[in-house]
């Protein structure tokens, strides 16, 4: 996965992003540091109001920490890719933020399968994401936003502890 992410020529990039976050489940310590490069489908749907509908290919790493538990690592790493919707307002002349809400899914695989006390009984895990942020900047460039990510292994094999990540993000639009 990773030498699928540094094949993808610069110029075919479109963004990147560096999130921060942690397990929402009350009983766990796992945070997250996850970072991404995209590649736009250079498409829209759904054009002739204020908002449209676009999207983009993700490629992701993450690194993840928490307690060891009774068994099991204090860090994961994980690599994937996925897709993304975004439906975003159009640019008014005025400038200013543009807000976004987002949809994404996709497959990665887990350097292992239990942190913080938990059994992901897989290294091949599912992640489904919502998440809702404000491009600004000179030319929309910049974007800061937060999402909700969940991972499981879609109960290939038991259990299938999961975990809900609260994610906040910065990126920037090349």
């Amino acid at each position: 996965m990773l030498c699928t992410i540094l094949a993808v020529p610069t110029r075919a990039l479109s963004g990147m992003t560096v999130a921060l976050g942690a397990d929402s489940h009350s009983h766990s310590d796992v945070h997250m540091v996850r970072l991404a490069i995209r590649r736009s489908w250079q498409r829209t749907w759904l054009a002739d109001g204020d908002w449209y509908l676009s999207g983009h290919w993700a490629f992701e790493l993450g690194a993840w920490s928490g307690n060891e538990g009774a068994a099991g690592s204090k860090t994961l790493v994980d690599a994937g890719a996925g897709a993304v919707v975004r439906l975003r307002r159009k640019a008014s002349a005025e400038g200013g933020a543009i807000p976004f809400v987002e949809a994404g899914t996709g497959a990665y695989i887990l350097s292992g399968t239990t942190i913080g006390g938990r059994e992901l009984s897989s290294a091949l895990q599912f992640g489904s994401h919502l998440g809702a942020g404000l491009l600004f900047g000179h030319g929309r460039r910049y974007e800061l936003g937060w999402r909700f990510l969940h991972f499981s292994n879609a109960r290939i094999e038991k259990p299938n502890d999961g975990f809900n990540f609260n994610l906040i993000y910065f990126g920037r639009r090349f």
